[in-house]
């Protein structure tokens, strides 16, 4: 907690040791730490006062210095639903600002609460790149997690896989949605985390080509089809599947030969096994 009689050079420094401790914040140096503390506003709130509302445009990013807070949410019927609670050293108030739409939740002060506050601008300039490389290391451990679990991809090389992860991203494709068909590039490949996918080939009457599961794969790997090109895939329920594009950057990937043709076995082998 800062004290009110400190002066600005062991404000800042206090403020310093405080952003040291936020995940998001961990490959930042010194000079940017404390560019941040200089700029952050101080603000106090009272018990059961409404730090943010629900349905406001984002203006400010929060760091709870001290004390508690909790977060509301409206649902349907106009209930309100406790969803969580923030407490010393944590932070709120990141994700409208970092997608532009209005506040998705109240936060509302359960003691007397003490807040460094950056602003929407400062927040773009200073913070958002942190909050950006955060979500894409998560997302990367993600991916990589996934191809480590799958039994069709153990015998990659650990390099390769992180390349691979490195190029994928998560989407979940709700029941009877579309994955490959009409309006659909064609030119991914994807990886079946969980749910089930059904294929169909197209071309003349439809005909089914049976379903993927998860651990499962479909699409194109390494330029070589592992389905007719007339091919529709649907969800026959609520999905998670692993996408990696056919972009510029996989066809980088597949530049060496070793790694082309490890997965042009990979795909003979569970197309003969399927």
């Amino acid at each position: 907690m800062e004290n009110e009689f400190a002066s600005d050079s062991d404000k800042v420094a206090s403020r310093v040791e405080l952003l040291k401790s936020l995940d998001f914040l961990k490959e930042a140096s010194v000079d940017e730490l404390v560019r941040i503390a200089e700029i952050a506003q101080e603000q106090i709130y009272a018990p059961n006062q409404v730090i943010i509302e629900q349905g406001q445009l984002p203006n400010f990013f929060y760091i709870l210095v001290s004390g508690r807070v909790w977060v509301w949410q409206n649902q349907d019927k106009g209930m309100e639903e406790l969803v969580n609670e923030r407490k010393a050293v944590d932070y709120f108030g990141e994700a409208a600002l970092l997608t532009g739409n209005r506040r998705n939740a109240t936060c509302q002060a359960i003691t007397q609460v003490r807040v460094l506050m950056v602003d929407q601008p400062n927040f773009a300039l200073l913070l958002q790149p942190y909050f950006l490389r955060l979500a894409e290391q998560k997302r990367f451990q993600a991916n990589l997690a996934i191809l480590r679990r799958n039994k069709n991809f153990i015998s990659l090389p650990i390099a390769l896989l992180e390349k691979i992860a490195g190029l994928a991203h998560q989407h979940f494709y709700e029941k009877d949605e579309l994955v490959i068909g009409p309006g659909k590039s064609g030119r991914e490949f994807f990886i079946v985390e969980s749910g089930l996918i059904r294929l169909f080939q197209l071309d003349g009457q439809p005909r089914p080509l049976g379903f993927r599961k998860p651990g499962d794969f479909f699409g194109d790997v390494a330029i070589l089809r592992d389905m007719p090109v007339h091919t529709v895939a649907r969800a026959v329920q609520t999905s998670l599947l692993l996408v990696i594009p056919q972009d510029e950057r996989y066809q980088a990937l597949l530049e060496p030969i070793t790694v082309r043709r490890m997965l042009q076995n990979l795909a003979r082998q569970y197309q003969v096994a399927t």
